[in-house]
């Protein structure tokens, strides 16, 4: 698993890849401050961030939100010395994986490491699985669209527009979505 640290404490920051090196981890870069976390994770594209809460210009927080809105990680996990729960909160709502208070033990911090890997990978199925939902969804409603302006054009029924378009994709050997999408741009220009 690769690493980007994320720390404006220099003792911290040895601590946390002491630890993880010896846990088998890969550290690809560490960072002081929110915007060279995020340069780093958009070079390194790694596995897990962890990020403090409280640092100079841009906090922990902000960073975690745009880190995620990105796509730049798949783990986020924010340490922090204070156990504030609208910073909790917050950090759920920045696509953060897993929140430690500090001091921060080698045990704990792998474990959590596991624990918020696994949760992440899970959360990223599971997004993927809706995106695709969604577009079979909107590849069904065009063609249904498209299916009732045939019907429409060509006076045919249900069945007989549902023939035609599927006639026209085996015929030309592709999709009924994109026969179905150019259709419908011809019969809506016609209108």
């Amino acid at each position: 698993m690769r690493v980007v640290i994320a720390d404006d404490e220099p003792i911290i920051v040895m601590n946390l890849k002491e630890i993880l090196e010896d846990s088998g981890y890969e550290i690809v870069g560490t960072a002081s401050n929110g915007f060279a976390a995020i340069d780093l994770c958009k070079e390194h594209r790694p596995d897990i961030l962890i990020l403090d809460i409280r640092m100079p210009g841009l906090d922990g927080l902000r960073t975690a939100k745009f880190i995620h809105e990105g796509g730049y990680v798949d783990t986020i996990v924010i340490e922090s010395a204070f156990d504030d729960e609208e910073f909790v909160q917050k950090a759920g709502k920045y696509g953060v994986s897993a929140f430690m208070v500090k001091p921060i033990d080698a045990k704990t911090l792998v474990s959590t490491l596991k624990v918020a890997t696994v949760r992440s990978k899970e959360l990223r199925s599971l997004r993927s699985e809706v995106i695709e939902v969604n577009k079979n969804i909107e590849a069904r409603k065009k063609l249904e669209r498209t299916k009732g302006l045939v019907m429409d054009k060509l006076n045919l029924s249900e069945q007989e527009a549902y023939n035609y378009i599927r006639g026209i994709s085996k015929e030309n050997s592709i999709s009924m979505e994109f026969v179905a999408e150019i259709l419908l741009d011809c019969l809506l220009d016609e209108k």
